[in-house]
């Protein structure tokens, strides 16, 4: 697994703090997702605040835009100077988070 960045880590707990605070749920926070935990952590998320009248997702790392649409790029993404495989990302619309 590539080295852990400490930044994004950091804004995440500081931002869970500042949305703990504010009276929101502060469902999960966690940090360096491979592709399967990152969709699945997602997927548990959508599940989890259906019907919510609000819901947030602080996202601190990695992302790309390709024609038009946003993807989450995760720690074990593999990348070449042009592009990401599809296996290796996470589209933004498609997990619900545009």
């Amino acid at each position: 697994m590539p080295q852990s960045c400490p930044n994004p880590a950091n804004d995440a707990a500081a931002i869970s703090l500042l949305f703990n605070r504010a009276g929101f749920d502060v469902v999960e926070a966690r940090n360096d997702l491979a592709i399967g935990e990152m969709r699945r952590v997602v997927r548990d998320f959508s599940d989890m605040t259906h019907g919510a009248d609000m819901a947030v997702v602080y996202y601190a790392g990695h992302g790309i835009e390709i024609g038009g649409a946003n993807y989450l790029i995760p720690v074990d993404a593999h990348s070449s100077a042009t592009s990401t495989s599809r296996r290796d990302r996470l589209a933004r619309s498609r997990a619900g988070l545009a």
